[in-house]
């Protein structure tokens, strides 16, 4: 079988796939590829929780429950249904041996879908809440140039699509101060890239056209607690279990003269998070922690490179933090308008760079420096209106620059993200 090229660290899991599946046994562990799985990092599909810097665990009194804490879903006392929409914007800027290359993507999805339906009780809550999320938008342009000698390197990545999760929650309080919640998840999805590689010296010809199509599907699971602190506050406790997915792949070299089919099993490791929210009169002040220990990736096992130092794991654990405010201005008897801030330091699991493609499609990789990991900054508003509709904006910045041997990348992201909700009387 002959040996695949496929795109560096800029590139997603899906368009790896080929690399990945078709490297011959005989091979040395050193010609594997090591993708950058994308499901390591959200867009937002809640505006309230967005505004907020994502510390959303020890509220989570809405339809957005079912994405970040189940149990939150017992604190829902009427019907509710919701939606969202999200627009996101994604400036990735590339200097490879000081050449610099720049590119700009925007695109707009529906963020959420949501109903929740709290069933009458003598004494207690019990909830079950349907609904859909996509909080993995995999949206990117990338090109970068650079000197390779009296050659010149150049790649060009576009891809487009998206992993939704369809979900079913249930909540029960167990006690007067205590709930829990279980989340059952359907993942669903989409994804295309288009990847071209041009190196004069790089096996003699000069250049590569690869097109990958992926479907995505796969489950997984989320268990829940909330507690109430005294009269002052709430904490939420939330166990994200693995997730288990299947990739079919068709792709498309050289420009169409080969085609093949892939199959392939992956698995995200389970994440365990923390978070307390506290009311001061009109002020909440909320933050959340959550680990994640992405090494433990298992794609036909971990994900490990080798460089001149000896071998190494690809991803690395990540303690995400996230903090936030909301004060509520009253309005009248009816209506009231909440605003928002926050702030959130995700730290960027993948943690190497693909500097070349070497003669034999052998990846040449260089381990990564971060300035800073990805740090976002938050600010959203909130309207109640007769105690029925609610809608709520949330504005999102964020960058991180990431460099190893010849690359930097430096990467800006804006997203605007508006939900509304009804709940009937």
């Amino acid at each position: 079988m002959e040996s695949s090229r496929l795109c560096p660290i800029t590139c997603t899991l899906f368009a790896c796939l080929l690399g990945a599946l078709s490297v011959p046994p005989a091979r040395a562990q050193e010609d594997l590829w090591v993708p950058d799985v994308p499901m390591t990092r959200t867009t937002g599909t809640n505006a309230r929780a967005t505004g907020m810097g994502g510390a959303y665990l020890a509220i989570s009194d809405d339809a957005g429950a079912l994405r970040f804490n189940p149990a939150g879903l017992a604190r829902v006392r009427r019907i509710e249904f919701s939606g969202g929409i999200n627009d996101r914007r994604l400036e990735i800027e590339t200097t490879d041996s000081g050449t610099r290359a720049q590119t700009e993507q925007t695109r707009t999805r529906v963020s959420s879908l949501g109903f929740v339906y709290p069933f009458p009780t003598y004494r207690g809550s019990m909830v079950i809440g349907f609904g859909y999320s996509v909080p993995y938008a995999l949206d990117r342009e990338y090109i970068r140039r650079g000197a390779r000698g009296q050659a010149t390197l150049e790649e060009a990545i576009y891809q487009e699509g998206s992993i939704g999760e369809w979900s079913f929650g249930y909540a029960v309080d167990v006690s007067p101060t205590m709930s829990l919640g279980f989340r059952a998840t359907w993942l669903h999805g989409s994804f295309f890239q288009d990847w071209a590689f041009s190196n004069a010296i790089y096996e003699g010809s000069g250049a590569i056209h690869d097109v990958v199509d992926t479907d995505v599907n796969g489950y997984t699971a989320s268990l829940g607690a909330m507690t109430r602190l005294g009269g002052w506050g709430r904490m939420g406790l939330v166990l994200d279990l693995p997730k288990w997915m299947t990739l079919s792949s068709s792709v498309s070299e050289d420009g169409g003269v080969t085609s093949t089919t892939y199959e392939s099993d992956m698995t995200i490791p389970f994440s365990a998070a923390a978070g307390v929210a506290a009311w001061f009169q009109r002020l909440l002040l909320t933050a959340d922690l959550r680990m994640t220990d992405w090494s433990q990736i298992d794609y036909a096992g971990p994900l490990r490179y080798w460089d001149d130092t000896g071998r190494h794991l690809a991803h690395r654990r990540t303690w995400d933090l996230h903090a936030g405010a909301e004060y509520l201005l009253d309005l009248g008897h009816t209506t009231g308008l909440r605003l928002r801030a926050g702030v959130a330091r995700e730290p960027v699991p993948y943690g190497v760079v693909l500097e070349d493609i070497e003669n034999g499609y052998v990846p040449d990789y260089a381990k990564a420096d971060f300035d800073p990991d990805y740090l976002y900054f938050t600010a959203g508003a909130g309207i109640l209106i007769e105690e029925s509709l609610t809608v709520d904006a949330a504005y999102t910045t964020g960058s991180f620059t990431r460099q190893g041997g010849r690359l930097v990348e430096e990467e800006d992201e804006r997203r605007l993200l508006l939900t509304a909700g009804f709940r009937l009387q």
